[in-house]
């Protein structure tokens, strides 16, 4: 079968959530397909609007969640993460709940702290 969605507006209607196609991925914790919707199909990953404060907020989804919320949702999808806030240039101050990101860096911390490489990969996380 073939057949067309529209990647601009939301489709998804996940536990009553409305979501874009880039909700999805993130949820679905592949940065493969959001590299490929944002890179490729220019998908919006931000409000438009007159004003700068809005323009620059990342898109939502019915509930006010945006992707930093869903990489933080569950198992923290790092990769994912560390390409919102460094390639994409999220901030994690749009996070619908602070609780959330604390907790989030707290797990990262201890995660990089009990690896080998846990420096190496915290710094390239900061940057």
């Amino acid at each position: 079968e073939t057949g067309n969605i529209n990647l601009r507006c939301t489709f998804a209607d996940i536990n009553s959530e409305a979501m874009f196609p880039v909700h999805c991925a993130v949820l679905g914790g592949s940065l493969t397909l959001l590299k490929w919707l944002v890179e490729t199909n220019c998908c919006p990953t931000r409000r438009g609007g007159s004003s700068p404060t809005l323009r620059n907020r990342s898109i939502l989804t019915s509930n006010n969640r945006s992707m930093l919320d869903l990489a933080m949702t569950g198992k923290p999808k790092m990769d994912i993460l560390r390409h919102l806030v460094v390639e994409m240039n999220m901030s994690i101050i749009d996070t619908k709940n602070p609780k959330l990101a604390q907790v989030t860096l707290e797990n990262l911390l201890r995660e990089t702290g009990n690896s080998d490489r846990g420096h190496d990969r915290l710094e390239i996380l900061i940057e």
